[in-house]
């Protein structure tokens, strides 16, 4: 989808039409062969015309199904592809090892497991900014929050608070990580202690102290 969308880019207006046309030809296939199989069945029909004239008339008929019937397949093709987008987490990478039977880790389990290494720490005990403090090490990132539109200092203050639900971040962080974050939840805010606000089932991330270091970073 995204070679898709971006094919035009840069492009005139007749030469982005055709560019993201290509791209969307290259990209749903079989769904642009079953829009224009009417137009083939059309055209057959058409060759057993009486005269001539019926069958222009029934070819031009056939032109006129295979172009609306490419356009439906694309269109199609590409609204399949899109609903598939959220339950592939949005084209994010999760730099999980996805082959359970792969010696060699990815990214996020290799990289947790080398720092927490690092520092010291015991199996199944991730690092945490907390760690850090107790060597008298303040350590503190800036991100910027896209839905909110404004930016957010790492480890979040006491009064921020974020939630969020174990299966969505099993996705992303091995296994120890993520039942280290829902033993150590954070406290949560006062409307959601008076039930102010819709968190059932949801988790509070950790304070700072319990914030695992190299899930922000």
């Amino acid at each position: 989808m995204y070679t898709v969308a971006t094919a035009g880019l840069g492009k005139s207006a007749l030469a982005r039409i055709l560019a993201t046309v290509w791209s969307a030809l290259v990209a749903f296939p079989i769904a642009a062969l079953l829009g224009i199989l009417p137009a083939f069945l059309t055209a057959w029909l058409a060759r057993g015309g009486p005269d001539p004239w019926h069958r222009g008339l029934g070819f031009a008929l056939a032109a006129t199904v295979g172009l609306a019937g490419l356009a439906l397949g694309l269109i199609l093709g590409a609204v399949c592809q899109t609903a598939k987008i959220p339950k592939r987490g949005w084209g994010i990478c999760s730099g999980m090892t996805e082959d359970p039977n792969g010696k060699t880790p990815a990214l996020v389990p290799w990289l947790s497991q080398y720092l927490d290494t690092l520092a010291g720490k015991t199996a199944g005990e991730p690092l945490t900014f907390g760690d850090l403090q107790k060597h008298e090490i303040k350590l503190q990132m800036i991100s910027t929050n896209l839905t909110n539109g404004r930016p957010y200092t790492l480890p979040f203050g006491e009064h921020t608070h974020f939630y969020f639900t174990g299966a969505d971040l099993r996705r992303f962080f091995p296994e120890y990580v993520v039942k280290w974050m829902e033993n150590n939840p954070g406290k949560r805010s006062t409307r959601d202690q008076k039930g102010e606000v819709q968190s059932d089932g949801l988790n509070v991330l950790p304070d700072a102290q319990n914030l695992i270091l190299w899930t922000v970073d």
